[in-house]
């Protein structure tokens, strides 16, 4: 993503340097970590979960059973969404934007998900002593365009209650 990121950045400059864009032409980079939440358009999948929403599922159901020693981070597609448009429709945006809530380590991730579905087997938590720090993010320049977004614990929770109502971790 990054590589063609770049290309994209190049094309713009080289396009706005020869004329062939319109100097009022401004490139923004929405940059979604993990994006979870109600799926848009479930009949296209035949109901089942699919992307990024199906390997959150897979982990629910046992598909992650060792947490490793690294940080994840998560954003709700409505704050996605909503990141989207506002950068499309703010005259001042421009470059990249990260779009996601705090990172945490995965034995923090495996404690909630348990938490809001205790029907998920354990995962288990990694106990080594050089327990990776969570990456830290500058999330300043995606509060300037969107203000507030879900907290972890609302993405995670929201995005269970979203499956079970549609049957997907029954």
């Amino acid at each position: 993503k990054t590589t063609q990121e770049k290309m994209v950045q190049d094309f713009v400059r080289d396009s706005l340097d020869k004329g062939v864009l319109s100097r009022d032409f401004k490139y923004v980079a929405i940059c979604p970590t993990m994006v979870i939440g109600p799926m848009l358009n479930r009949s296209s999948t035949g109901g089942v979960p699919s992307g990024t929403m199906g390997t959150f599922v897979s982990w629910l159901k046992g598909g992650k059973p060792e947490a490793p020693n690294d940080s994840m981070s998560f954003i709700h597609v409505e704050d996605c969404a909503t990141m989207h448009v506002a950068a499309f429709e703010s005259p001042v945006a421009e470059g990249r934007y990260m779009s996601l809530v705090e990172s945490l380590h995965w034995n923090d991730i495996a404690v909630l998900l348990k938490n809001y579905y205790p029907e998920m087997k354990e995962i288990k938590l990694y106990e080594g002593e050089d327990k990776t720090r969570p990456t830290q993010f500058n999330l300043q320049k995606m509060k300037s365009l969107v203000g507030t977004v879900k907290s972890t614990k609302e993405v995670l929770s929201e995005s269970i209650d979203y499956l079970k109502s549609i049957g997907a971790l029954g």
